[in-house]
């Protein structure tokens, strides 16, 4: 609709100068470093259903921490995991490969997680690529010594969720 004076065209746009003006800035965050997790770098360990998981996380290092889980129950089976966190072109990737008894490996290559959110008050939390096999991957500090990592999958339509509670081994 034509403003039939100049007036009235300046009215409309001092109004919405008015409201985009009122809106709060959104805060540019600075991408999350490996360094901000070093909250995680220690030895780990939890009782799981009928078993165990434990995780081992490096100290941040040249932009990666590496690590490693094992998840196994009481019949001696295990799943070994490879994980990394790396920068990768100015953001955090996250890989993992599951391995069998014999580092018979499961998959073909890596699963890839990229950062969805994150903070250096001891949260992180990963999506994995592959969007076909939904998953979530957060990792969280409950307390200094307790690590817990959150699990969240969707296949066929069908969700679930996992939560391992580890607490902080100490070095003898």
């Amino acid at each position: 609709m034509p403003f039939k004076t100049p007036f009235a065209f300046g009215i409309v746009m001092l109004a919405t100068f008015a409201v985009w003006a009122g809106q709060p800035a959104k805060e540019a965050k600075p991408p999350l470093k490996v360094s901000d997790l070093a909250w995680m770098a220690g030895r780990w360990q939890a009782p799981a259903k009928s078993g165990f998981t434990e995780e081992h996380w490096s100290e941040p290092l040249n932009g990666a921490m590496n690590g490693m889980c094992r998840i196994g129950d009481n019949a001696k089976r295990a799943v070994y995991e490879i994980l990394l966190i790396e920068e990768v072109d100015g953001d955090l990737e996250y890989s993992m490969m599951h391995f069998g008894p014999g580092l018979k490996p499961r998959e073909q290559e890596p699963l890839k997680f990229d950062v969805e959110r994150g903070n250096k008050d001891k949260e992180v939390v990963f999506v994995g690529r592959d969007k076909d096999k939904a998953t979530r991957l957060t990792y969280y500090l409950a307390t200094p010594d307790q690590l817990v990592c959150v699990l969240e999958r969707t296949r066929g339509g069908k969700q679930s969720r996992d939560e391992f509670k580890m607490n902080r081994v100490k070095a003898e």
